[in-house]
C-alpha cells in the first residue's frame, strides 16, 4: 500500500491493468473518461469494419484482373496470322500465361528465343517436341483473355511485326486484321461494344519474316466501373473514421 492509500506496484497493477482490458476504462478514471473510452472503441470497430471491406474490395480488384492465356505452335509456315489452327495441331505447341501483350525480341539476338519473347512463362501441356528454346521465326500465337468494355466505342493500339488478328465475342467479331508480313507499327483500333460488360478477346500473331519480333497492345484486363467505386467508396470512408478517431 503507498503511503496517499492507492494501490501500486505487483500484481496490484496487474490487476488495473486486466480491469481496464475488460471494462475499456480503470476503476479510478470518471464518467466522461469512460464516454470516451467507449466512443474511441467505437470508431475503432467502424474503423476495423470499414478495412476489412476496403481489403475485400481491393481482392476484387486483383481476381477481376483476369490472366491471359496462351497456346503456341511452332512450324508455322503459313505468314499468316488468318492460318486455320485445325492444320497446326500436329505441330510443336505449348500453352503459357501471361498478364499482359507486352512482347518483343530480335531473332538470333538477346531475347531471340520462344521464351524470353513471351517473358520467361512456364509452359505446360508441351507436345510434339516443343523447345522453348526454339528460334522465334515460324511460329504462330493464340492469345485469350477479358476486358471490360464501355458501351459504344473503346480505343486500343497494338503495335505487331509480322501478322495479327484481334477479335471479340458478344457479337461483336473482328476488330482488327492485319494478317500477312510486315514491318513493326502502331496501329489504333475500335471496339464497339453493344453494352456496358465484360468481353472475351481473342488475339492471333504470326512471325515469319525474322526480326524483329513485335506483339504489343494497351488491352489490359481492367477493374468494372463498380468496382472503382465500391473502392473510393471505402476509401473515403476510412478517411472519414480517421479524422473523426483523433478529434474524440
Amino acid at each position: 500500500m503507498h503511503a496517499n492509500g492507492k494501490l501500486r506496484g505487483g500484481p496490484y497493477l496487474a490487476l488495473l491493468k486486466c480491469w481496464k482490458f475488460e471494462f475499456g476504462y480503470g476503476p479510478w478514471e470518471s464518467l466522461s473518461h469512460k464516454k470516451i473510452w467507449r466512443e474511441k472503441m467505437r470508431i475503432g470497430k467502424i474503423h476495423l469494419c470499414l478495412l476489412f471491406s476496403t481489403m475485400m474490395v481491393l481482392g476484387a480488384t486483383v481476381v477481376h484482373a483476369d490472366i491471359i492465356t496462351g497456346v503456341i505452335w511452332q512450324n508455322d509456315y503459313s505468314q499468316s496470322a488468318d492460318v486455320d489452327l485445325s492444320t497446326l495441331s500436329s505441330n510443336p505447341q505449348a500453352q503459357f500465361t501471361t498478364d499482359n501483350v507486352w512482347f518483343s525480341g530480335v531473332m538470333g539476338g538477346y531475347n531471340g528465343t520462344v521464351s524470353t519473347f513471351l517473358g520467361t512463362p512456364t509452359f505446360t501441356n508441351q507436345l510434339n517436341g516443343f523447345d522453348p528454346n526454339g528460334s522465334l521465326n515460324n511460329i504462330h500465337i493464340q492469345l485469350t483473355g477479358s476486358i471490360f468494355l464501355n458501351s459504344g466505342p473503346n480505343v486500343f493500339t497494338i503495335s505487331d511485326d509480322d501478322g495479327v488478328n484481334v477479335s471479340f465475342n458478344g457479337g461483336i467479331g473482328t476488330v482488327f486484321d492485319s494478317p500477312g508480313p510486315q514491318d513493326a507499327d502502331l496501329n489504333y483500333f475500335s471496339v464497339n461494344a453493344p453494352t456496358s460488360g465484360l468481353y472475351t478477346y481473342t488475339i492471333q500473331y504470326n512471325e515469319c519474316m525474322g526480326g524483329p519480333a513485335v506483339l504489343q497492345t494497351d488491352m489490359a484486363p481492367v477493374p468494372e466501373p463498380c468496382t472503382l467505386v465500391l473502392l473510393g467508396s471505402g476509401l473515403l470512408g476510412l478517411a472519414a473514421s480517421r479524422q473523426r478517431f483523433k478529434k474524440v
